[in-house]
């Protein structure tokens, strides 16, 4: 079996404090009702990305739908081919909810840094709505997952298409799985789930016929 890199969690980078009006150059995003930010949207040329922690004041505590995709409506040509060359991404700590599609379609995507506080990773609802999309949909590049302890649920076709997939681990326990997101894991040919022995993900596994390493 390959060797994979070192499982434990990565640390998010610190962000500077940067100017909101600089932020604005580089980040669509809105208020949150009872406070904080969500980010709907990158417009920067960096493949190398740290979400910001908070813009101005205000803590980010969401990232939107298709945030990061190419796929997003309102994008213009240009930005739509910078998100289809992102590398890496790195969601900071205060981020609670990932929402369906943020990074669906980027394609050479190798990297993502998910924190630990996170709670929600894409859209859950049996009845599927037309044209959401997994969080990381179509992600080709993308090898290695760390989902933190504190995520609870895991959204429909999260890891759909994410055909290089060779590592997931879960550091918890008890998460909610979507039937859709583990269906999908079939598309990975070379994954092995790493969990604690005894959780949902090892009944993922087994039920899926897909290698386990109880950690």
């Amino acid at each position: 079996m390959q060797k994979v890199p070192s499982k434990d969690q990565k640390k998010v980078p610190e962000t500077s404090v940067i100017p909101v009006s600089e932020l604005r150059k580089h980040w669509k995003y809105e208020k949150i009702e009872g406070g904080g930010v969500r980010i709907l949207g990158y417009k920067g040329a960096e493949t190398q990305v740290v979400v910001p922690s908070k813009i101005g004041k205000e803590p980010v505590k969401e990232i939107g739908h298709h945030a990061f995709s190419p796929d997003a409506s309102y994008l213009t040509s240009e930005i739509r081919e910078r998100r289809k060359h992102l590398v890496s991404i790195a969601i900071p700590k205060g981020v609670v909810k990932i929402g369906a599609g943020a990074f669906c379609n980027c394609s050479n995507l190798a990297e993502i840094i998910l924190p630990e506080g996170l709670k929600q990773i894409g859209f859950i609802d049996l009845n599927w709505i037309t044209g959401m999309q997994g969080v990381f949909c179509n992600c080709k590049s993308l090898t290695h997952v760390t989902i933190p302890k504190s995520v609870t649920k895991i959204g429909n076709c999260t890891f759909c298409g994410c055909t290089a997939l060779v590592s997931l681990t879960f550091l918890g326990k008890s998460v909610n799985i979507s039937i859709f997101a583990d269906i999908d894991l079939h598309n990975s040919p070379s994954l092995t789930i790493y969990a604690p022995a005894g959780s949902s993900a090892e009944e993922c596994a087994e039920k899926y016929h897909i290698p386990f390493i109880a950690e």
